[in-house]
């Protein structure tokens, strides 16, 4: 009880500044370097937050936004600890976890850097008294109300601690985690307002961890990405226009994933070539090179024996030589791909003819685009002839039919991939009816070709005009979708350089799950106003071992999530009293009962 009471002081504590109230010093924020430069190099894991009072003030703002009395947790949290003053409103606060060997004593392995501006001052009001003989430097609070918590000042912090040689360390270390950090690690803490960093290797090589690692990788899991993960760094950042989230990996020099994230190739031109501008949901684009694609053909390779061993899948239900051929083709249509991008979108749908949902994929593919479309074909016939041993899932793979050159579109030679739905026993006519209603009156067709000797193009729904649409962006080489007002201002909002970008629409969503409501007599509860404010996430590389992904989440998505959530929650107003002088309401005519026939 003791521990647990001495993690949520600490918490406490780590709230109070976190969401420091309103701005009383002057003083300029530490950077980050400074902050990190007085923990010890070996620590854990580090919660971070840059300058405090602005940062609550942010959560304020957005707080208000939900019509919910904000809070300052400052201001109690110093009331709850004593910190009648000395604290630096504006300065960074640091929670570290420190290394240890017991499972049962984590809580006991923290330590929190408190921002002060006179040691002092902080202290003047406590009841203090030495924390043990001989130890000078280190104080213990006095406080009925709370469990013991020993502290110390360290340059512009104070170190409070739930134990005496947790302060001891934090004073003692002389190497700072700032010659540990990447580069790239200590800007985003210095610009994001939250950050969350873990020293990954430390701790999955650590007696706590590593009999988990070793208990996975005897039931046939591959922990490669947890064993050549060097460090985890996630960030949050509040701004006027959103707020974006940030997950950056380093992975040890040398390692697998290591020289994957060091050949990314990022670029500031779209990759979004070939989309449509259509009333997009998701939008997704991403680049590679040569030597990567060619590296995770080669990784695919390497895990095949490790997926075929795998005890979940099972051998009964699946051919292991189908399986192995299969990951091989899969591997061969990777080495030649240079480009990806996918979009799906909603359509008009009308009456049923041409669906409600659309689909396009571009591949663009270093030469060979007629090969790859052939090795498509061959996976199809791969799946549907003897992949699966379950013969009521073959049943419903045999309505699978792929038709080479089924037709000509624009000059190019078009393959259909077709599921039969209407000889599957399990769908009734009815239900078919309503699946035609949503998807259109093909029906469940892909358009796969080759548009050239390096682009492979398949769509779904809108019919032959949709795919003749993208085989002229594609040969043009245009982007229209890439200046999309809500894509161009979100794109804003993240890393210019990125070697892959996605865009999610939810008002789209909502808007496509509405229209197909009333399609099929089924309205969808929930109504957006179309407010073209898509979710982004930009990844790219950092450093020489290291990625970085970044997701910007709109502020005014944000509030019409609210609006709609408040419309959804809240009781309709009650209806205006009648008039006094308004006439009575006819009685209604109960209708008389049916009679049995």
């Amino acid at each position: 009880m003791k521990r647990a009471w001495k993690t949520s002081v600490l918490l406490m504590g780590l709230t109070a500044v976190f969401a420091a109230g309103p701005v009383w010093t002057a003083q300029a924020a530490p950077a980050a370097a400074d902050t990190y430069g007085a923990i010890p190099a070996d620590a854990w894991a580090v919660v971070y937050v840059r300058n405090a009072a602005e940062v609550e003030k942010k959560i304020m703002d957005v707080v208000r936004k939900f019509d919910v009395p904000p809070m300052s947790a400052l201001m109690m949290a110093k009331g709850f600890l004593g910190f009648m003053s000395g604290v630096n409103d504006n300065g960074d606060l640091a929670l570290v976890v420190l290394p240890t060997d017991d499972m049962n004593a984590i809580d006991q392995s923290v330590a929190l850097l408190v921002p002060i501006t006179d040691y002092t001052e902080l202290t003047a009001a406590l009841q203090l008294e030495p924390a043990e003989e001989g130890e000078g430097r280190i104080s213990k609070m006095v406080n009925p109300n709370l469990p013991p918590i020993f502290m110390a000042p360290k340059g512009k912090f104070a170190v409070l601690a739930p134990s005496v040689a947790n302060v001891k360390k934090i004073l003692d270390s002389t190497t700072g985690l700032q010659t540990v950090l990447a580069a790239h690690d200590l800007e985003r803490a210095s610009d994001d307002d939250l950050t969350i960093w873990a020293n990954a290797a430390t701790v999955v090589a650590s007696p706590l961890v590593s009999p988990f690692i070793t208990q996975f990788e005897a039931m046939g899991t591959d922990t490669t990405f947890f064993k050549e993960l060097q460090s985890l760094q996630l960030g949050i950042k509040i701004a006027p226009a959103g707020i974006r989230l940030g997950m950056g990996m380093a992975f040890k020099e040398g390692s697998d994933m290591g020289r994957a994230a060091a050949m990314a190739k990022t670029t500031s031109d779209t990759m979004l070539t070939g989309l449509p501008a259509e009333n997009y949901i998701l939008a997704y684009a991403g680049v590679t090179t040569k030597e990567a694609a060619e590296f995770g053909a080669g990784q695919l390779n390497k895990q095949i024996d490790k997926i075929l061993n795998n005890p979940a899948i099972p051998n009964d239900k699946i051919n292991p030589e189908k399986l192995r051929e299969l990951l091989d083709r899969v591997a061969a249509m990777i080495k030649p791909m240079r480009g990806l991008g996918i979009e799906i979108s909603a359509l008009p749908g009308t009456e049923g003819e041409g669906g409600f949902v659309g689909f396009t994929k571009v591949v663009k593919v270093e030469g060979g685009a007629a090969a790859m479309v052939g090795q498509f074909k061959d996976i199809i016939a791969m799946v549907t002839g003897g992949l699966v041993l379950d013969e009521e899932v073959n049943k419903v793979l045999s309505k699978i039919q792929y038709v080479p050159a089924a037709e000509t579109i624009g000059g190019v030679s078009v393959d259909h991939l077709v599921m039969k739905l209407s000889e599957i026993e399990d769908i009734e006519e009815e239900d078919l009816e309503t699946v035609h209603k949503v998807i259109g009156k093909e029906g469940v067709l892909f358009r796969i070709g080759a548009v050239d000797t390096d682009h492979v193009i398949a769509t779904f729904g809108g019919g032959p005009g949709r795919f003749d649409n993208v085989i002229g962006l594609v040969k043009g080489k245009q982007a229209p979708l890439s200046k999309n007002p809500g894509i161009v201002n979100t794109a804003k909002a993240m890393a210019t350089q990125r070697n892959a970008e996605m865009y999610f629409a939810v008002d789209s969503l909502m808007r496509m799950l509405s229209d197909i409501g009333k399609a099929t007599d089924e309205p969808f509860p929930v109504t957006m106003p179309q407010i073209n404010a898509p979710v982004g996430m930009v990844s790219y590389g950092v450093g020489k071992a290291a990625g970085q992904a970044d997701v910007f989440v709109p502020m005014e998505l944000i509030i019409q999530v609210r609006d709609v959530w408040k419309s959804m929650t809240q009781p309709a107003p009650s209806p205006a009293p009648a008039s006094e002088t308004a006439p009575a309401a006819e009685p209604v005519q109960e209708p008389e009962p049916a009679m049995a026939e």
